[in-house]
């Protein structure tokens, strides 16, 4: 019961964050909220049987690093500090998913814990990372308009 509902607060948190980050996030926020969204949707379809059971795990693993690449370079272009949590915590995600496709003996709970907590941390920076940029866009235009008004 208590993982349907953290599953179900997760995907709402995750729809609200990139929702949030593609209305009013900059370049580099609607970069990665689409990366997201597009990788969740990929590993979702792959999940429930659309491949076998081996081919999906592979699928799983290969957009987790994607999904880091893509984080990576986000790291490397933006002068935001938000990618850089959200690149760490991808990548104890490919790393877990790497665990799993070499069958490391974790058990179920560690499993979905470290996925849970990174993905929702995940999120978490981005929302941050889109409100710290609407916020510094909302400065600059206010003080565009500021002095032209004043000068």
């Amino acid at each position: 019961m208590f993982t349907t509902i953290t599953g179900w607060a997760g995907a709402l948190l995750m729809l609200a964050g990139c929702t949030f980050a593609l209305s009013l996030g900059g370049k580099t926020e609607k970069i990665a909220a689409t990366a997201y969204l597009l990788c969740w949707l990929f590993s979702t379809l792959a999940r429930i049987s659309l491949l076998d059971q081996e081919l999906s795990i592979f699928t799983v693993m290969l957009l987790d690093v994607t999904l880091l690449i893509i984080f990576l370079t986000l790291v490397w272009k933006s002068s935001s500090n938000w990618p850089v949590w959200a690149t760490a915590l991808q990548l104890l995600v490919a790393t877990l998913q790497f665990l799993y496709v070499i069958d490391f003996k974790i058990t179920v709970s560690a499993y979905y814990t470290i996925l849970n907590v990174s993905s929702i941390g995940i999120i978490i920076s981005l929302i941050v990372g889109t409100f710290s940029a609407w916020q510094e866009r909302a400065v600059i235009g206010s003080s565009r308009n500021d002095i032209g008004r004043y000068s």
